[in-house]
């Protein structure tokens, strides 16, 4: 029974080994679609970034063409407009930094460091060889008995057949 469980030892280990090499391989495609999440984040930001600036430009504008055209500045219109303007851009700015920053997080949460595997693997192959050593000597220290065995064997029936 113990000689049994023995022998399956190295292919539930390679079996250990290559469910291992899945997971690596399922957090790898992961890895790969929070980068591309990001990506997509980060162009969607520059989009908004990009059309409020321009809407700013384009009311800053305005603005500035009905300052000059009626002679007197109004600056009560101008701050509040100021105002309301860098409001929004906060705004955004916060909802646009908040699903990223929860990314990265979730990113840096869910990958397990090269290290860690790295050294899974070592400890594996160690095992590996410990395991091949005993398995040899085991193998060795039978075949011996086996050839005792046979000695003890034939020098029974010689024993036997001078009789």
């Amino acid at each position: 029974m113990a000689d049994e469980s023995r022998s399956n030892w190295p292919n539930e280990a390679s079996a250990k080994v290559v469910a291992l090499d899945t997971k690596v391989g399922m957090l790898d495609s992961d890895v790969k679609q929070i980068h591309a999440r990001i990506d997509g984040l980060e162009t969607k930001f520059i989009n908004v970034a990009d059309s409020l600036s321009h809407e700013f430009r384009s009311g800053l504008q305005s603005l500035t063409k009905s300052v000059t055209e009626r002679g007197s500045t109004k600056w009560s219109v101008i701050f509040a407009g100021a105002s309301v303007a860098v409001s929004v851009i906060i705004a955004i700015g916060g909802l646009a930094y908040l699903p990223v920053t929860t990314a990265i997080n979730d990113l840096k949460a869910n990958v397990v460091p090269r290290a860690e595997h790295e050294k899974f693997w070592r400890d594996t192959e160690r095992h590996f060889d410990t395991n091949e050593a005993w398995l040899r000597r085991i193998d060795a220290d039978r075949r011996q008995d086996q050839r005792d065995e046979i000695q003890r064997l034939q020098r029974e029936n010689y024993e036997l057949r001078k009789r």
